[in-house]
């Protein structure tokens, strides 16, 4: 009996020996949050994710070069396209729609100012001025904007280019027809408005108008359009 206590006491002294030896300690680094090299990397994971993005987007809208590049002006319409480039998608959208919508514009302004010089020049009274011609291309001017409003689309594609850019192209037209209509009731309206001293022809003012366009054609032929 004597025996078996001082063995339980002598492996109870053993144990206590062993718990009290030091212990290994862990030390785990601490890289500052601000580390160049770390942020170097994440950098690099970010852009090799937006990469592999953009290759996919670019697989799905690949195009021909300038898709929407071959609508132009005829005898029944006017019609252009316009180009942007921009790294964010909706801007690029905006700016060709812009860009073709101002080609189209341009056109039917040149056409405004041809028509009001030629009318007052020929139907303006036997005293014909420049407050004339600025009131008839006004009312005229108001009506391309309406019309530019309400011109309808023929084409809008985009792609992305090789450094992540969108391009968007766009194309527009705008019926001769529905202008020859509309500038007539402009000047028809405009005469009765103004009481201005204007001999209004209706037929002579529309035959004037498809005199008018077919110089705009002939001169877009000319210039390689």
């Amino acid at each position: 009996m004597l025996a078996m206590i001082a063995f339980a006491g002598c492996g109870s002294n053993k144990q206590a020996t062993t718990s009290n030896q030091p212990q290994p300690v862990v030390v785990t680094p601490k890289i500052p949050a601000d580390d160049p090299d770390i942020a170097a990397l994440d950098k690099q994971i970010a852009l090799a994710k937006k990469q592999k993005e953009l290759d996919r987007i670019r697989d799905e809208h690949q195009t021909l070069p300038d898709p929407c590049g071959e609508y132009y002006d005829d005898e029944d319409y006017y019609r252009d396209y316009g180009l942007a480039t921009s790294l964010n998608k909706a801007s690029a959208q905006s700016m060709s729609i812009d860009v073709a919508k101002e080609n189209i514009r341009k056109h039917m302004a040149e056409f405004v100012q041809a028509m009001g010089a030629s009318y007052r020049n020929l139907y303006a009274g036997s005293n014909p001025n420049d407050d004339i011609q600025r009131k008839i291309e006004g009312r005229m001017l108001q009506t391309v904007e309406v019309m530019m409003n309400s011109a309808e689309k023929l084409c809008q594609v985009y792609e992305i280019d090789t450094r992540g850019n969108y391009v968007y192209y766009a194309a527009f037209q705008v019926s001769k027809k529905d202008f020859k209509k509309e500038l007539t009731d402009d000047l028809n309206q405009l005469s009765k408005e103004e009481k201005l001293d204007i001999d209004f022809r209706e037929q002579r003012f529309q035959k004037m108008m498809d005199e008018r366009f077919e110089e705009q054609m002939e001169a877009r032929r000319k210039a390689g359009y």
